[in-house]
């Protein structure tokens, strides 16, 4: 890693350390402990997760368990798997790494979390939709199909994905307190996947800030902490014209 990072190894040991609160080899003995109590917590073996997880025995693996989580591997199920960290960065089933939070917690923010996940999945659907052609966009492959009663027929590839990001247009002006979004900005005649993904209209009274910017909807929920304190009352959250209602969560 060091060499990756054209830096030597004592360099680059102490700025992972100054950045992250954690040497390279803490950090990364955390997170394997993390992800070893969380295979323990499915009921795997002592021994299979020791080997798996590059422990020199199981009776090594035992003594770092015990001493990073206070009980015996036996016991995993008794425990949470995360392990309080300075920076945030936890293991997360089944093999990958989130920032949780700020740092020094165990639990992730479980809004923020949802947050990232929905972002992220959009992005990904966005980017296999440019692979589509223009018809293929607007085809319909589900005539009649009605997810939500007000947000009406959505038959094609376009027509879905176009709701997925109006939807979190209405969140953003919510948040933001700025005026109920138009929908005709986001239908799939008037757009592209390209202009999904990046914000750009075909037209200046649509103009909107780029969509896939996971910090500006997730910092805006971190502030709140809790559903309740994000939605806040219906006179004060609610954006004006809103039409039907819109918090609803759309089943995909």
């Amino acid at each position: 890693m060091a060499r990756s990072s054209y830096a030597s190894e004592f360099h680059f040991s102490r700025e992972v350390r100054r950045l992250t609160g954690e040497s390279p080899a803490a950090l990364r003995r955390r997170i394997m402990l993390e992800r070893a109590a969380w295979r323990l917590h499915r009921g795997e073996s002592v021994s299979a997760v020791a080997a798996d997880e590059g422990w020199s025995s199981p009776e090594v693996f035992s003594r770092a368990f015990s001493r990073t989580f206070g009980v015996p591997p036996s016991r995993a199920a008794d425990i949470e798997f995360r392990v309080s960290a300075p920076n945030g960065l936890h293991f997360h089933p089944p093999q990958s790494l989130w920032l949780d939070s700020d740092g020094d917690t165990k639990e992730p923010e479980i809004s923020q979390l949802m947050v990232a996940h929905d972002v992220a999945d959009t992005a990904y659907l966005i980017n296999q939709a440019m692979q589509l052609s223009k018809d293929q966009w607007t085809q319909d492959i589900s005539p009649g199909q009605v997810i939500l009663d007000w947000d009406g027929p959505e038959p094609s590839v376009g027509a879905v994905l176009g709701a997925i990001v109006w939807t979190k247009e209405v969140w953003l002006a919510t948040i933001e307190g700025r005026d109920f979004p138009s929908r005709d900005a986001t239908q799939p005649a008037l757009t592209t996947p390209q202009q999904l993904a990046t914000g750009r209209r075909p037209t200046r009274r649509h103009r909107h800030r780029r969509l896939v910017r996971t910090t500006r909807i997730v910092s805006a929920v971190r502030h709140r902490r809790a559903r309740a304190d994000l939605l806040g009352s219906p006179a004060r959250t609610r954006p004006r014209d809103a039409g039907p209602p819109w918090c609803s969560h759309r089943a995909r």
